[in-house]
This record gives C-alpha cells, sequence and structure tokens, in this order.
C-alpha cells in the first residue's frame, strides 16, 4: 500500500515496497520515512506539493544531510542500496 503512489508514478527501482521504515507524529502533522534505497529517496522529493487528505505535502531531506561523496558511491556500487 505504501509503495502504490511511488510505483505508479515509476519512482521506484525494483519491485516491491521502496519505504524500509516509518514514523507518522501522533498528531499526524510530520513523518519521517527511510527509503530502501538513495535513489527511491531523491524519488520521492519530487512528490513535494502533492494533495494528500486536501493539503499538499512538504517533502525533504534531514537538515544534517550530507550528500554522497563519490568515494562512498563507489564503495557502494554493486550493493543495491543505490537503487
Amino acid at each position: 500500500c505504501r509503495a502504490l503512489v511511488m510505483q505508479q508514478l515509476s519512482l521506484t527501482v525494483k519491485p516491491g515496497d521502496p519505504v524500509a521504515d516509518c514514523f507518522v507524529a501522533t498528531e499526524g502533522k510530520y513523518a519521517f520515512v527511510e527509503f530502501r534505497t538513495v535513489q527511491e529517496a531523491t524519488n520521492a522529493l519530487s512528490l513535494t506539493g502533492v494533495e494528500l487528505f486536501g493539503r499538499p505535502v512538504k517533502i525533504g531531506r534531514p537538515t544534517d544531510y550530507v550528500p554522497l561523496t563519490p568515494e562512498t558511491i563507489s564503495k557502494c556500487e554493486g550493493t543495491g542500496i543505490l537503487g
């Protein structure tokens, strides 16, 4: 179910649920979502502004996000976490 929108918009990189973990605040005003691949996390950013329950969704990276360095990307290639 969580993967449906991303799959319909071709934002997933492989079959199955792109969400590895999710926390929704009890008041429902914010959530933290962890994706299974870097590429799916990046793709999810394109959902910013999509309406959910009549309100536009705001999607962004954590404030302490550090982009992957070319060295880290090289080390991760072939592991599946890049997408």
